[in-house]
Formats: C-alpha cells, sequence, structure tokens
C-alpha cells in the first residue's frame, strides 16, 4: 500500500498538479484502506477503533475540501453523497454520519459563498427554506405518532450496523 501511495504521490508531482485536495485524498484514502484491510480491526474488540479510523478518514478528506479548497464545493458534494450513499449501502454508520455532517456543512459554506456573490438569492432560497421547514413541521405534528415510530425503527436499526 505505501509503495501504491508513494507512486501516486510521486505522479501527482511530477505532473505538477497544484490541487492539494487531491494529497488530501491520498492520505486519507490510505487511512481508509487501512482500516478495513488490516486483519486486526476485524475482531469485536478493536471494532470501535476501526469505525473511528473510518470516521478520521473520510473526514479529513471531506473536511479539507470544505476547509481549504474552496473551489471544491461541487467534488466535496459530491463526495459526502457518495459516502451518505456508501453508509446506506455498506449499512456503516461512520460513512453515513460522516457523509450527512459534511454534506450539511459544504452546503452551509457554499450558501455562505452564494450569499457573497448573490445577495438576492439568498432571500429566494431562504424563503423557500422557511416554507420547507414550515410544511415539514406540520407534517410531523400531523404524524406525530408514525414519526417516532420511524424514528425508533431506524435507531435500533443503526445499532445494528457496523
Amino acid at each position: 500500500m505505501l509503495l501504491v501511495e508513494w507512486a501516486i504521490a510521486r505522479w501527482l508531482i511530477d505532473s505538477q498538479n497544484s490541487e492539494e485536495f487531491f494529497y488530501a485524498l491520498l492520505l486519507g484514502g490510505a487511512v481508509l484502506y487501512f482500516a478495513q484491510s488490516d486483519p486486526i480491526f476485524q475482531n469485536g474488540a478493536r471494532r470501535s477503533l476501526r469505525h473511528w479510523l473510518w470516521v478520521s478518514g473520510l473526514g479529513f478528506i471531506l473536511l479539507y475540501g470544505v476547509m481549504v479548497s474552496p473551489g471544491s464545493g461541487l467534488l466535496v458534494g459530491f463526495l459526502s453523497l457518495a459516502a451518505v450513499g456508501a453508509g446506506l449501502g455498506l449499512q456503516v454508520r461512520a460513512f453515513l454520519f460522516v457523509g450527512t455532517a459534511l454534506l450539511i456543512l459544504n452546503l452551509t459554506d457554499q450558501f455562505v459563498l452564494l450569499n457573497a456573490t448573490f445577495p438576492f438569492v439568498k432571500w429566494v432560497l431562504g424563503i423557500v427554506a422557511g416554507v420547507a421547514l414550515i410544511w415539514m413541521a406540520a407534517d410531523f405534528e400531523r404524524r406525530r405518532e408514525q414519526w417516532i415510530a420511524i424514528a425508533q425503527t431506524w435507531r435500533s436499526t443503526l445499532d445494528e450496523w457496523e
């Protein structure tokens, strides 16, 4: 794995790629690969450590994209959605939680950048978001028992995930 990482890093340097996000992707990907493939983390005693390695590897990639590379909002949004999809498909809570948290953070960041560029769009999006939140709150109040049952079912299902 180290040789593959070294070869990719050399290729990035030789091609004079100045996009720092790819280097963060390389480092975070190595942590994710290590957490998934190392047999030490397969038994029950070290599964918690594997969970935190998944969180740190994926969190490093996505958080680096949001905080350091301001032009990678679309890429980070796509990767966050992919992490949420992987979390749902593979039933891994770390991917689901980190993907969701960083998707929300990225959307907030992009909203702030959009506000700085086009202030009128802030009002339009704010009104649409407000109407959507009022509609969701009204729907929740109307079907409170159903939503509580769904939330309890999801919680018990998430407890069984890795």
